[in-house]
């Protein structure tokens, strides 16, 4: 008797879970649970008496085990190692007795894989952790009022590259374009696909997040291990940025602590600045040199490590801030305001000839420059006045006055 779908069995892990206050990243090592155990499907056992009786989908023969984690029905000095047989296969009540002793562990922190395994005592403890990113996936999709962590996917346009595992996977690596000034995420990203010269896993500008590639796809990123090994971020940046010019594009530094705080929540990482050598954490393609196939610098010496991390691990403390939605017409003048801080207009100052100066600068800059051309001629007039007064003074003394 079919009675749930693998999407139902995914939202009631998710709605009991939300109900326990379980967080996300709990939720997730309950969805890889039923990933493995059972691909999301109630199995019924037929060596456990009554279990054919209840609903299911799928009949199994693994021990006494039922319902979708795969609980034992097993009595034992005097308790239930999980429940009965009506409690272990209905699909609510199976996760609730997970997640009760999921929460008796400091599941936040730590290796994802190994708290499920330290629950579930599996004989294949290595394949919770390698389920997880598709878990995590299964979370973003269904968890309707989640606040997704990309806006586009076009990860199906990417033909080049190939599967990997997510259990291998070390830590995140930052990278910029090293685009044309005005280039889009968007941009970028059809290039790459047009062009096969490059991949990552995440794009982001000041106003896009651009997934590229999922986490179990290898990438063309660092022409080294680097690919296999590490979740790739790309900034639409250079990374000759002085640490002013990074700090001015603060929205697409939140975009990219999103995302790394995603992957981190998901594996498990610090949000740490570290060298390949002391992964897990977020490490560069400048520090992936070490392991050669590359001489990339990026993202540069003056990227903001130290905000950026900062920013990640409010993220995963819940303590970052609200961001506010702005309408179209909003984001329009911002925009606006945006270039007449930073665009350089020519000089309206012409010569004697009656040829423009060639002279180029911001609004910000004119009124520098202004401010500059005000201050020395108060001190000119000032030192004229003086010269007056001095004059006057003499020409006094010459009258006998």
């Amino acid at each position: 008797m079919s009675t749930w779908s693998k999407d139902d069995i995914a939202r009631i892990i998710i709605r009991v879970g939300r109900d326990m206050g379980i967080t996300e990243r709990g939720i997730v090592i309950g969805l890889s649970v039923g990933l493995v155990e059972s691909n999301l499907t109630v199995y019924a056992n037929a060596k456990v008496p009554g279990s054919l009786d209840l609903p299911h989908d799928a009949v199994g023969s693994d021990g006494k085990s039922v319902g979708v984690q795969q609980q034992q029905v097993v009595w034992g000095n005097g308790a239930w190692w999980w429940g009965d047989v009506a409690t272990c296969q209905d699909p609510e009540s199976s996760t609730r007795l997970f997640f009760e002793r999921l929460a008796r562990r400091d599941y936040n922190r730590g290796d994802a894989g190994a708290h499920a395994q330290a629950v579930q005592g599996s004989a294949f403890p290595d394949r919770y952790g390698q389920r997880m990113g598709e878990a995590q996936q299964i979370y973003d999709r269904l968890a309707g009022g989640v606040v997704a962590w990309y806006d586009k996917d076009r990860s199906m346009e990417f033909g080049f590259g190939g599967p990997r595992s997510t259990a291998n996977l070390v830590g995140i690596c930052l990278h910029t374009t090293e685009s044309a000034p005005g280039a889009t995420a968007d941009d970028v990203t059809s290039y790459q696909v047009r062009s096969e010269t490059g991949s990552y896993n995440v794009m982001v500008d000041d106003h896009t997040t651009i997934l590229q590639n999922t986490d179990s796809w290898v990438t063309w990123s660092t022409g080294n291990k680097g690919n296999y090994i590490l979740l790739h971020l790309c900034f639409v940046g250079r990374a000759a940025w002085s640490r002013a010019e990074w700090m001015s594009h603060m929205p697409m530094l939140q975009r990219g602590a999103k995302v790394a705080a995603h992957w981190c929540r998901t594996y498990g990482w610090p949000a740490r600045w570290v060298d390949v050598w002391h992964l897990p954490g977020i490490t560069t393609h400048d520090a992936t040199r070490a392991w050669g196939g590359t001489d990339h610098t990026d993202p540069g010496p003056n990227f903001p490590h130290d905000v950026f991390c900062q920013m990640v691990q409010n993220i995963l403390d819940g303590n970052s801030p609200q961001e506010d939605e702005m309408t179209p017409d909003q984001a329009r003048k911002l925009d606006r305001i945006y270039f007449e801080l930073t665009e350089r207009f020519q000089s309206r100052v012409r010569d004697e000839n009656g040829e423009l100066s060639p002279y180029r600068d911001t609004m910000a800059g004119y009124a520098l420059q202004t401010d500059a051309a005000t201050y020395r001629t108060e001190v000119a007039v000032a030192e004229v006045l003086d010269r007056l007064d001095a004059i006057d003074a003499r020409v006094r003394k010459l009258e006998g006055k």
